[in-house]
């Protein structure tokens, strides 16, 4: 398959995504604005500025690209179109701002969301950050030079392998050689491009990240068919877009933790949250996530009805007893 091919390949799966997506967060949007004329709230605070202020990360072929003139195109971009059209009625009143970490993210005030294929993790929920509905499902793998005779991850044992440093590719990648007892060869850089020079230089053999940036950035680079993607996937990644807890207005896109009259939710409603909440990780059978869930659901019902939702709990967690860790 041709690198044109790839890209209309991928452009066709971003358009059918996108019908589905663009429904669900307008859904969403309009459910939140009903608590809208809260003082302070997010939606307020967005209307009276008068545009949405969108968290991005320019880059990455398809998800998110800034050309000469400063117009935004992609996927990322597209979700951010959608809100600004629920919240305010026009896609165009947007501001985008670069986001190369959530920290930074943390320490705006100004962002209403970031939408830039962040990956839905129990280490990032850590943070004290909201993830909103898992739009695109992307893996992690590897991008090598098409001379070399490697098919498979099991081949890269003791071979430099780039990746972006302190990322959660790090972090899948180290876990992933540990687990299989093999020899990590790890050089950091700084990011996707980065890695990629450093692929092209020959100053690693591979170089790991998510096979939708790998896509990216083999596109980019100047002899992209001497370089191939290997089929292995190392990982299974929920991307979502991202916003604080204390945008309260947001929390439809979080999964609906308010009733429609504004309401605190009953604790029925609360715990088809949270399952609906696991759901993304259940198909990646992180059994510590059903724990979780279950513990929450526990803690967020009432001592009235504890007994109707421990009956539900043990219905919701049952099956993970038995599903195997990955």
């Amino acid at each position: 398959m041709t690198e044109r091919d790839d890209v209309i390949d991928s452009m066709s799966t971003f358009t059918m995504m996108w019908r589905s997506v663009s429904a669900l967060l307008i859904a969403a949007m309009l459910s939140a604005s009903c608590d809208g004329a809260a003082s302070g709230s997010r939606v307020s605070r967005i209307r009276q500025r008068g545009f949405l202020v969108c968290g991005v990360f320019p880059g990455i072929a398809g998800f998110a690209r800034v050309d000469s003139q400063g117009h935004y195109t992609g996927f990322d971009v597209d979700i951010c179109r959608a809100v600004a059209a629920a919240i305010l009625g026009s896609a165009e009143r947007i501001r985008y701002q670069p986001v190369a970490t959530i920290d930074l993210f943390q320490r705006s005030n100004d962002i209403d969301i970031v939408s830039r294929r962040l990956t839905w993790s129990l280490r990032r929920e850590g943070l004290h950050v909201l993830f909103g509905p898992v739009t695109f499902y992307d893996g992690q793998g590897f991008l090598v030079p098409g001379r070399d005779k490697i098919d498979h991850v099991t081949e890269l044992a003791r071979v430099p392998v780039c990746v972006a440093q302190g990322s959660e590719h790090d972090v899948t990648l180290t876990a992933y050689f540990r687990r299989h007892q093999m020899t990590l060869d790890k050089i950091g850089v700084a990011d996707g491009m980065a890695g990629g020079r450093a692929l092209a230089e020959g100053r690693c053999q591979a170089f790991s990240a998510d096979v939708s940036e790998l896509a990216s950035v083999r596109s980019t680079m100047e002899n992209p068919q001497g370089f191939r993607i290997l089929a292995d996937r190392i990982s299974q990644e929920p991307l979502a877009q991202l916003v604080l807890p204390e945008a309260a207005a947001f929390d439809d896109l979080g999964g609906a933790r308010r009733g429609r009259n504004g309401r605190s939710a009953t604790p029925q409603a609360k715990l088809r949250t949270i399952r609906a909440g696991c759901a993304p990780r259940r198909l990646l059978r992180r059994r510590r996530c059903h724990r979780r869930c279950c513990r929450s659901a526990a803690s967020s019902s009432t001592s009235r009805s504890r007994k109707e939702s421990s009956a539900n709990r043990l219905a919701t967690c049952a099956p993970s007893t038995t599903s195997r860790s990955t």
